[in-house]
């Protein structure tokens, strides 16, 4: 029976990222991703998404390099018209682009994916279970039974992210 439950919200995610931050987690997930999978392409056919030493015909294949060179192109390069004006972001990821929510959500996995890292070496099978009775969707946190979570936030994720 759950007798706390906290919920936060990280005010302005998605224009606070910073996209230094942001780069160098998701190249260091890609890159583990792939030495995981011992592959040395992601192929897209028409119907599913895998993993291939080979190149297939009628797919497109991306290295571990091209992936991470698409993913710094798209941050790199977001543009905004307000008005006859264009303007590049340089901070933070546009809200309605498509690929901003898996951006940020994987953004925030690397750090909570760390963090759970670490408690694990700890071996404080305590604090571990708290941990694992908290949950987030994109930008909401909500955590059950959890004291601890208000002391750990700022362990947890970058200080340039605000939880309210």
């Amino acid at each position: 029976m759950v007798s706390e439950i906290n919920t936060f919200d990280f005010s302005s995610l998605y224009i606070s990222l910073p996209l230094y931050l942001v780069k160098n987690k998701l190249i260091g997930l890609i890159e583990k991703t792939f030495a995981r999978e011992k592959t040395t392409f992601i192929v897209v056919s028409r119907y599913k998404a895998f993993f291939s030493n080979s190149k297939f015909n009628n797919c497109l294949y991306w290295s571990c390099e091209d992936v991470c060179d698409i993913l710094c192109f798209l941050l790199d390069n977001c543009l905004i018209k307000f008005g006859k004006y264009i303007y590049k972001q340089v901070t933070g990821i546009p809200m309605g682009a498509n690929y901003a929510p898996l951006v940020a959500d994987l953004f925030l996995y690397c750090y909570e994916s760390e963090f759970m890292k670490n408690l694990s070496k700890s071996n404080d099978l305590n604090l571990i279970e708290k941990f694992n009775t908290s949950y987030r969707y994109l930008d909401d946190l909500c955590s059950l039974d959890n004291s601890f979570f208000h002391t750990y936030i700022k362990t947890i994720y970058p200080k340039e992210l605000i939880l309210l």
